[in-house]
């Protein structure tokens, strides 16, 4: 399983959350968005606000949602 942050281009908590697991050391994939592609990533992910969280594993199609920065926490 890979720890994914949809990251918002230039948003606090995008950028917190990033942050914050680089603090603790925490490998994970960083997919940056820009505002041209928020609707696209709102609707493929089933989430109205970034950044958007999740555990994948692309080999065995599973993806589970973490949630935000506060749900990371």
């Amino acid at each position: 399983m890979e720890l994914v942050v949809y990251s918002l281009n230039n948003c606090y908590y995008s950028e917190g959350a990033c942050k914050y697991l680089d603090d603790l050391k925490k490998i994970y994939r960083k997919i940056s968005i820009n505002n041209n592609d928020k609707s696209y990533y709102k609707k493929k992910n089933n989430m109205n606000s970034f950044p958007q969280i999740f555990l994948e594993n692309k080999t065995k199609n599973i993806k589970i949602k973490i949630g935000g920065f506060d749900d990371l926490k």
